[in-house]
């Protein structure tokens, strides 16, 4: 009977890690070097973007996150550090001066957020 109830929860287990962990609807935007932005109807999960600042000035970023429902998260990160790690209540909007020659990583975590989002990067 052990057996039994762990070979079927072995066989749930292997099911469920097939199946996405996330999902978005009525998703429109974009991804393009230098800009990204979208409006969305709902995200559950995460969407990432990546930022490559190559050269050697510094870099900029300007965003502006909207959420009209739902918790949604965003999160601007380095390979060594974390530069905002903020819950977007209404609106967050900001402008950073970033090291350039580095790559960075633009995530958004929601549960059943909709809302809208404009990040623009590139080199001063």
């Amino acid at each position: 009977m052990k057996t039994t109830y762990l070979y079927g929860m072995l066989l749930l287990g292997s099911c469920r890690a097939g199946f996405p962990a996330g999902y978005t609807n009525n998703w429109e935007g974009a991804d393009q070097p230098g800009h990204t932005y979208a409006d969305f109807g709902r995200l559950n999960g995460r969407q990432r973007f990546e930022m490559n600042l190559p050269g050697s000035d510094s870099g900029f970023v300007h965003y502006t996150v909207q959420r009209k429902s739902g918790t949604l998260k965003m999160m601007i990160r380095s390979a060594d550090k974390t530069i905002v790690d903020a819950q977007v209540d209404q609106v967050l909007s900001d402008s950073l001066v970033l090291p350039a020659n580095r790559r960075y990583s633009v995530t958004f975590i929601g549960n059943k957020a909709s809302g809208r989002f404009d990040v623009k990067y590139g080199i001063k």
